[in-house]
């Protein structure tokens, strides 16, 4: 066989199988991987709380920031503490935020900062309308190569 018609095999082949793929998965996106709308007045919001806790990061200022957190007891919390006041002893800011569509509502602030790290905040509203911190992770340029 020629390698024109294995190659002409091999591409029936695979376009059949996009077509059984295609006619087996469910109609749309799931809700819970659509990203919703973020306005403009969201991301000033989120910019802004971004920018209180990371001062309060940068300062030591424990209490200021549990205050601000969802759960300030939960381990997770205390491991992003330490992990924001490592992040933030340089000046960082908002790149993007990503919210997803599915409850509860969590939205996702990327950040980087001036040593190149990038992190994420993982954020949502409490019932009163305020964002409430839930954790908080981040990679040096190293680990992200």
């Amino acid at each position: 066989m020629s390698n024109s018609k294995k190659a002409g095999a091999a591409l029936l082949i695979l376009i059949g199988a996009a077509m059984v793929i295609h006619a087996f998965s469910p109609a749309g996106t799931p809700e819970e991987f659509r990203l919703r709308e973020i306005t403009p007045e969201e991301h000033a919001e989120a910019d802004e709380f971004i920018e209180t806790l990371s001062g309060y990061a940068r300062k030591g200022a424990a209490a200021e920031f549990a205050r601000h957190c969802e759960d300030p007891r939960a381990r997770k919390t205390a491991s992003s503490w330490y992990a924001m006041r490592k992040f933030s002893s340089s000046e960082s800011r908002l790149n993007r935020i990503s919210s997803y569509e599915a409850e509860p509502e969590r939205c996702r602030l990327h950040l980087e900062n001036q040593r190149g790290e990038i992190g994420t905040a993982i954020c949502r509203r409490g019932n009163d309308g305020d964002w409430k911190f839930l954790s908080f992770t981040f990679v040096t340029p190293e680990e992200n190569q």
